[in-house]
This record gives C-alpha cells, sequence and structure tokens, in this order.
C-alpha cells in the first residue's frame, strides 16, 4: 500500500480516447480496448484494457476491471487492476480490491479488503536475496563444524597438580651449582693405639690444655 504522490498514476489526456458526460446514464456493462473517462452513472460492470477514470460526479454500481484504476467519485463493486489503484480525496471506494500498487489519500474512503498482487520482478529479486542469505548460512555452518572437528582432535594435556611450598623453594634453587662439601677433620679421640704386647686395642687420651 502506497501514500506517496509518486506512485500517482500520470495522465495522459491524449492517451484517453472514450469521455463520458456527466448527463450519461447507463443500465449494463460497458467494455473498451482503449482508456476510459466516465463522468456519469452505470448500473454494471466496467472494463477496459487501459485506464479507467471514474470523475469526480460519477458514481459507479458494479465491477471495474482494468489496468490501472482511478477513483474520483463513487463506486459500489470490487476493483481488480492489474497495475495500480488509485484512491483520490473524493473518491470513495465500497468493495474490494485486487492490485499490484494502492494509493489512497488520506481523505478517501474505502471500505473492503485489498489483495496485494506479486510484482515478478520484485519477487525475483527477494528470491535472490533469500538464495544469498540461505548460502551464507549454509557456508557459516560448515566452517563452524571444521572448527568443532579441529577442537575435537587437539591434545589435551594434563593439569599439573600445585606445588607445595617446600617444592616450590626446591624448584626456584638454581641448578648446576653442586652443594659445598664440608670437610671434618679428624680429632685426637678418632684414632686408637694398639699395644703390640695386647690384643686389645687402647685409647689414647687427649691432652687437654
Amino acid at each position: 500500500m502506497l501514500f506517496r504522490d509518486e506512485a500517482a498514476i500520470k495522465i495522459k489526456e491524449s492517451s484517453i480516447t472514450s469521455i463520458l458526460s456527466p448527463d450519461v446514464v447507463i443500465n449494463g456493462s460497458l467494455s473498451s480496448a482503449e482508456s476510459i473517462r466516465f463522468n456519469g452513472k452505470i448500473t454494471g460492470d466496467l472494463s477496459s484494457r487501459g485506464l479507467i477514470i471514474i470523475g469526480k460526479n460519477a458514481a459507479v454500481r458494479g465491477n471495474i476491471t482494468a489496468d490501472s484504476v482511478i477513483v474520483a467519485g463513487v463506486v459500489e463493486g470490487n476493483l481488480n487492476a492489474q497495475d495500480k489503484v488509485n484512491i483520490e480525496a473524493t473518491g470513495e471506494v465500497y468493495g474490494d480490491i485486487v492490485t499490484r500498487k494502492l494509493l489512497i489519500d488520506e481523505e478517501s474512503v474505502f471500505s473492503g479488503q485489498c489483495t496485494m498482487l506479486r510484482d515478478e520482478k520484485s519477487s525475483r529479486k527477494r528470491e535472490a536475496a533469500i538464495k544469498k542469505a540461505e548460502e551464507a548460512v549454509r557456508k557459516a555452518n560448515e566452517r563452524s563444524g571444521r572448527q568443532a572437528d579441529a577442537d575435537d582432535h587437539k591434545e589435551i594435556k594434563p593439569e599439573e597438580p600445585e606445588k607445595q611450598p617446600e617444592e616450590k623453594e626446591a624448584s626456584e634453587k638454581p641448578q648446576g651449582e653442586p652443594e659445598e662439601a664440608v670437610e671434618e677433620k679428624p680429632s685426637d679421640d678418632d684414632f686408637a693405639f694398639i699395644d703390640l704386647g695386647t690384643s686389645k686395642p687402647k685409647k689414647r687420651r687427649s691432652k687437654r690444655r
């Protein structure tokens, strides 16, 4: 549904071949291969292969079928337009509308349901955008699957137990430097003197000063 003036149907007066004046009253259907400007009153259906314009003072009790329709009068019936339907400020439509594009003036009256036809060009663009989005999602899923497989094959190293304070001090001590050996000097008490005449060894008492 459109509300922009740019979407209004552009009218070329030279393209309108049939013009019916306000004093025309028709009971029955009216059909034309060319565009029609209808300003009278009709009880019956209107159809055209081109544009149908319902004038400000016109009244239609019947269905309208055309390529595009402009309503400035009163229509009691359904509108079926292959391209556009414009309802002007003075227009009133009491019925259902089927079209690709709809322009309704804020001061107009519309009472009914509207069915919007798909534009083939827009449908192709929409389908292409959907396919592109689906392809992007598929590639993203493939990348995430490969990453998950790579993570599964990674070697998991066991966590080392926390070292105790004594082990930490030992590990912090520099390696490669051997500890200095402390040489113990023997005392006189460590020597035993053996008397050759006896079998028992005798200890020599150290002299104390």
